[in-house]
């Protein structure tokens, strides 16, 4: 059995100091024995649960782990409003305390004094209720609230040919996280309707297993343009999110996700070019494994190998999940025009107007939404379709949908 880690036993305690400060607030309303029986059982639940999973004690279902998730980031997104709400209340009466003995005038009574807490507690309850709906619209509307970004991409030396081509690219779909096939749908139509040339799916289409995707095969398969569609592969779809009965069972799941996105009519690209020919001119869209900067993600990846087999004098376009890969790897090759990943989701949580954005993600991606360019290379990181069923909502960083157009 593995013993949690560091960051697991620390989370776990914050969670463990969060809620005795919730059940001090609480218990100031709520007095039955009942009431703290019911607390403190699901205290234990919810981090034993937490522990279990993260050291993978217990091999959860996805779906469990979904509805897990969903809750336990709900109540823990809570509960500190409840606290901050308590403490402002009560630095305001000790100031009031202050100033009535400055002033001379008489004390609180007790029973004042009891009043006064309990109205200070119920306020303080009574405050999670915003950041409660606040997590209701984010998991219910913002995570489908689709929007299809256009961006221009000048591209030196591009051939003619290719000039005004539209490429679209979606990424990041975990399409286990989709409780239902309806809502991915709307998407897909949005995508569709911008008619594109070219469609790149930049990685993550399932959570931990290739099975995730039946469900939604039907709308998948809809996801065609004229000159095709090309796919790689991100850290998720490897299987190593998911304890296998065996090495040769795990590498099945794999050789089995080729097989969806082959059936799908993907160009699924593993450490492979493919050429997209207009009337003698060309166009190189090379395709690596997952290959992020962090310990914590694969290093599937190979790019010096994919680079030796693509033309020297085409114009290339690279499809890499990871956009941590643009700057320990990618830069080198100072020919590969644009790359193009995902990855990061946003962090589906942040603030993402025109002109400004901000997310949690920008302190651990240096490149994680919208275009970024260094010296003559560019990447564009796309925010994601889906959603983590870790945290299945998306509040402010919308699920993206992007409309390149070329241009020399």
């Amino acid at each position: 059995m593995n013993f949690p880690s560091t960051n697991t036993l620390v989370t776990s305690f914050l969670m463990l100091f969060l809620d005795i400060f919730v059940f001090y607030i609480a218990n100031i309303i709520y007095k039955k024995k009942y009431f703290r029986l019911l607390f403190w059982l699901h205290t234990f639940f919810f981090i034993l649960i937490f522990i279990a999973f993260r050291t993978k004690w217990i091999d959860f279902s996805m779906t469990f782990k979904s509805y897990f998730a969903t809750l336990a980031i709900t109540l823990y997104f809570c509960k500190p409003f409840i606290l901050f709400s308590y403490w402002i209340g009560s630095m305001m009466d000790f100031s009031k305390k202050i100033v009535r003995k400055l002033i001379k005038k008489p004390n609180y009574t007790p029973e004042e004094k009891q009043s006064r807490r309990e109205f200070l507690a119920k306020t303080a309850v009574f405050t999670s209720v915003l950041p409660f709906g606040i997590m209701t619209y984010g998991m219910s509307m913002g995570a489908y609230d689709y929007r299809v970004i256009h961006q221009k991409l000048k591209i030196p030396n591009l051939p003619k040919k290719f000039n005004g081509m539209k490429i679209g690219q979606i990424s990041d779909l975990h399409v286990g996280s989709f409780w239902d096939s309806i809502a991915p749908r709307r998407g897909l139509e949005l995508l569709l309707q911008q008619k594109p040339n070219i469609i790149f799916v930049t990685g993550d289409l399932v959570n931990a297993e290739t099975k995730e995707v039946k469900p939604h095969i039907e709308w998948l398969q809809k996801i065609k343009a004229e000159l095709g569609v090309y796919s790689i592969l991100g850290n998720h779809d490897y299987g190593d999110y998911k304890r296998w009965n065996s090495d040769t069972e795990k590498r099945q799941n794999l050789l089995d996700l080729y097989t969806v996105q082959k059936n799908l009519g993907w160009n699924l690209l593993v450490d492979s070019t493919k050429y997209i020919n207009i009337e003698n001119e060309k166009l190189a869209v090379m395709g690596v494994g997952n290959w992020g900067s962090s310990s914590y993600f694969p290093k599937y990846g190979r790019l010096p190998e994919t680079y030796e087999i693509t033309e020297k004098n085409c114009v290339k376009l690279l499809l890499t999940h990871d956009p941590t890969h643009f700057n320990a790897q990618v830069t080198s090759y100072k020919d590969i025009a644009v790359s193009f990943s995902g990855h990061t989701h946003g962090m589906q949580l942040g603030v993402d107007f025109k002109n400004f954005k901000w997310s949690p993600a920008q302190y651990i991606y240096e490149q994680w939404a919208g275009l970024y360019q260094k010296n003559t290379q560019q990447i564009y990181v796309n925010r994601g379709f889906g959603f983590s069923n870790v945290f299945p909502a998306r509040l402010g960083v919308l699920p993206e949908i992007t409309i390149f157009e070329l241009e020399s």
